[in-house]
């Protein structure tokens, strides 16, 4: 199938040399010669009339304005339908015209009634228009053999794409909707009225491709077939409710055979609740969710949990669905979020290695405008990809192995992430620009499709702060063709089992796994845009299980045998404040052992990193954090002072100056923004600055303490407030627990620096940096840690606020809500789902 439809695309000039312009308003019947229509408002087709494109005809109605399709057509050959061509006869000097309008209405078997035969294909096109096209086709029946692809510019408002039929419709091409901005307020579906519950009359079947690129698409109904949905460049499928319901006579699993692949890392997919309600296990097989994708619920996420393929998500209300993601997955890499308007899962890392089934490699060229006078231009090769067979290659897309092969030697040239990096790369010592020690031939088109590999996570390159590379080993640039695959493969040939991607066009191998810290993989790959290779500073790494691991020496945290220094054993200060260059003497470090590679300590109580503050002992007063403390010259970090500090029973934690550790039960309240130390124990860490503290808090320690009783003060009881699953009147942090109080959840929130904190139907907690508005009386659930006090209800929240975190005063917003979701300030109205002043 895939071949058939890239010839399509190719034929798409056929005939065009010989190509006659005409100017009419209505073409019929059957056409056999190519022509170029540039009237204003030229049409094709007439009611009750077949009308047939034959093969290697390419009909183009390139005029200004209204273009209406009628009766039926089968087309065997290309039809486009645009603006390119102004009017000769309308406009004395051209000017670009504003948005277009292709419309198809049929309501018998006589009109409305489409076939687009394999190799054939119909481009709708105005992306040089002023604004948004409106593209609505109601059709009797259609079915697609071929391409049909609509291209619109997307700007405010967004583009209105209808493909509706009355009866069945089948694709068995590729279908795509796409647009050249990214407004997702956009009016598009596929879909048929006639599909209700119960046994329908007609159906929706997709056995072939359908793309979405840079646009939100919604779908209304279930549908048959095994086809794949493919979803690219920030665009979002949309299953509304009735994808579970119609079509679905059984209630059974929605999309059931079908695919879902997302063929970059800006894709969304978006569930209302019937579509898993009736049927937990969601029907498609989800393919290459990885970083910077989301997967949206309009319920409220409560837990989640992936084992073997199975990604499974569980909601406050007691709905949970089961979403077949594949295997090798990190469980730890899943996280939650909130949106404006929803939640949504997320993962940290990139996608593993999977094959993609041979639907998702259906493609066609990105919308641009069309040049006047000629047509698209044909692609440069074909546009669908065939079939990745290597069950051993790391497909992470549907890229050919043999583009992945570097171009370049890096003996000729080292690589230059310190050079191409952003300012705060660049800043960088030096040394960072030397070439690895290990001078490596460039990869050959020898080079295997790839090891068996999997993807361990996004690691900062200690080359950032003048240090060795994270991965010292064998290295190479290709500002063209690198790959995570490539790098892999590359990185094998050579003895290293690890290997990372840097800046989008560096490969490093190394011999043991990253010690660095998490850092930001947003580069995407120079040999395929749908992958992530690592970022400035920040290395893709994945790991080859099959080849030997060297091992990792280890730094150890201080030990709690040793008592922690007093209050007065504090590091002393003189009474006149020092300059910033210098540093007081502190007490003895608890003992350490040395260690020639940093490695990474896990936090034991929860420690959560809150921000950068300052240390008033610069001005003669007491330290900040005025507990127990130490000072480490060779091994401090974040971690190994929160663990210290929680050994001996401190919440909070704060790092200065690189080496010095202090530990409190108060939460600093003066920020800084001069914490810019790296840690004596890991270079890629900040631990404080000059009289600067980067503060922890060990947040097992707070809930621990939090009994049952009201939050004291300063938390101020402010009363109940009306809150929505579609528009959160608490935006920040958030979270579940079957212990909940008001008390366990004000404390969470003041620990990330949220002066409100709400609870919600017995056992949520939801934070805040701005007062609610909108009161409730719905506030009646008792708290699942203490029957005894009261916790929110359904849409409702008791909230807390912290008197001595500062309050962000902002007007209420409610962007991307649906139509009359709002939540407004008193005054206000709701007005095209906004608030607006009465």
């Amino acid at each position: 199938m895939q071949y058939q439809l890239a010839s399509a695309l190719l034929l798409t000039l056929a005939g065009q040399a010989s190509a006659r312009t005409i100017h009419s308003k209505r073409v019929s019947g059957t056409i056999s010669t190519s022509f170029t229509d540039k009237s204003t408002g030229g049409d094709l087709g007439a009611t009750n009339v077949q009308t047939v494109i034959n093969a290697g005809v390419q009909v183009w109605l390139s005029g200004r304005g209204y273009h209406l399709l009628s009766g039926n057509i089968q087309n065997s050959g290309s039809l486009i339908v645009s603006q390119t061509d102004s009017d000769t006869y309308s406009y004395a000097i051209p000017v670009a015209p504003s948005g277009q309008t292709v419309y198809w209405a049929g309501s018998t078997t006589s009109n409305g009634n489409l076939i687009n035969n394999a190799g054939a294909s119909i481009l709708l096109n105005d992306v040089a228009a002023t604004s948004a096209p409106t593209y609505d086709w109601y059709l009797e029946s259609f079915q697609n053999d071929g391409t049909i692809q609509w291209c619109g510019r997307g700007d405010t408002g967004g583009s209105t794409y209808q493909l509706y039929s009355k009866k069945s419709g089948v694709n068995n091409g590729l279908i795509v909707f796409e647009q050249t901005r990214g407004n997702l307020g956009t009016a598009a579906v596929w879909r048929n009225d006639a599909i209700v519950t119960g046994q329908p009359p007609a159906t929706l079947t997709n056995n072939g491709g359908f793309l979405m690129r840079s646009m939100r698409v919604d779908f209304v109904q279930n549908f048959l077939g095994n086809g794949c949905w493919m979803i690219g460049n920030a665009a979002t499928m949309y299953l509304q409710d009735g994808v579970g319901v119609f079509q679905n006579p059984t209630g059974g699993p929605s999309l059931s055979g079908q695919s879902i692949s997302f063929l970059d890392n800006t894709g969304v997919l978006h569930m209302d609740t019937a579509v898993y309600s009736q049927a937990s296990n969601f029907g498609a097989t989800i393919y290459g969710f990885g970083q910077g994708n989301k997967l949206e619920f309009y319920e409220t996420i409560s837990t989640w949990s992936y084992s073997g393929s199975t990604l499974r998500v569980t909601f406050v209300g007691g709905n949970s669905v089961n979403l077949n993601i594949g295997s090798a997955y990190a469980s730890a890499g899943f996280t939650r979020a909130f949106g404006p308007a929803f939640n949504y899962i997320t993962y940290t890392f990139v996608a593993p290695s999977t094959s993609r089934p041979a639907q998702c490699l259906l493609t066609a060229p990105v919308c641009a405008a069309l040049v006047p006078g000629q047509g698209p231009a044909p692609p440069a090769s074909s546009s669908a990809a065939a079939p990745t067979t290597s069950a051993a290659a790391i497909t992470i897309s549907a890229k050919p192995a043999s583009s992945a092969v570097p171009a370049t030697s890096s003996s000729a040239a080292a690589p230059t992430s310190s050079a191409a990096a952003p300012t705060a790369s660049a800043a960088a010592p030096t040394t960072t620009a030397a070439a690895p020690t290990t001078s490596q031939a460039a990869p050959s088109t020898s080079v295997p499709a790839g090891p068996v590999t999997s993807p361990f996570g996004c690691f900062q390159d200690s080359a950032q702060f003048g240090g060795p590379r994270t991965l010292n080993g064998a290295s190479y640039v290709d500002t063209t063709g690198l790959t995570n695959q490539a790098c892999a493969a590359f990185c094998t040939s050579k003895g290293f089992p690890v290997s990372g991607t840097e800046y989008g066009e560096e490969c490093f191998c190394g011999s043991s796994l990253p010690t660095t810290g998490p850092a930001t993989c947003d580069k995407p790959c120079s040999g395929d845009k749908s992958q992530i290779c690592g970022g400035s500073w920040a290395l893709t790494v994945l790991v080859n299980p099959s080849l030997p691991l060297a091992p990792v020496s280890s730094s150890a945290a201080p030990t709690t045998s040793a008592a922690a220094p007093t209050t007065s054993a504090a590091p002393t200060t003189s009474a006149a404040a020092p300059t910033t260059s210098a540093k007081p003497t502190t007490s003895a470090a608890p003992s350490t052992t040395s260690s020639t590679a940093p490695a990474y300590t896990p936090y034991k109580y929860d420690g959560k990193l809150v921000g950068c503050f300052a240390d008033a002992a610069e001005t003669g007063a007491p330290r900040t954090l005025s507990g127990a403390s130490y000072k480490d010259g060779r091994t401090l970090t974040n971690e190994n002072c929160a663990n210290f500090c929680g050994d001996n029973g401190f919440a909070y934690s704060g790092t200065e100056y690189g080496e010095e550790c202090y530990c409190s039960n108060t939460l600093p309240t003066v920020t800084s923004t001069q914490c810019n130390v790296a840690c004596s124990g890991n270079a890629t860490e900040t631990c404080g600055g000059s009289w600067t503290l980067t503060v922890t808090v060990n947040q097992a320690i707070i809930d621990k303490r939090n009994n049952g009783t009201p939050p004291q003060p300063p938390y101020n009881p402010l009363g109940c407030f009306l809150d929505s699953v579609a528009a959160r009147t608490f935006t920040g942090f958030s979270y579940t627990n079957d212990t909940m109080t008001p008390a366990q959840c004000a404390a969470k929130c003041s620990s990330l620096q949220f002066a409100f904190s709400g609870t919600e139907f017995g056992n949520e907690c939801y934070c805040s940096k701005s007062a609610p508005v909108t009161t409730s009386t719905q506030c009646n659930k008792p708290c699942a840690g203490n029957s005894a006090l009261i916790c929110g209800g359904p849409d409702a929240l008791t909230v807390y606020q912290d008197t001595t975190i500062p309050v962000v005063v902002a007007p209420p917003t409610c962007p991307g809500l649906p139509a009359g979701y709002a939540v407004c300030a008193e005054g206000q109205r709701v007005s095209g789902g906004k608030c607006v002043n009465a």
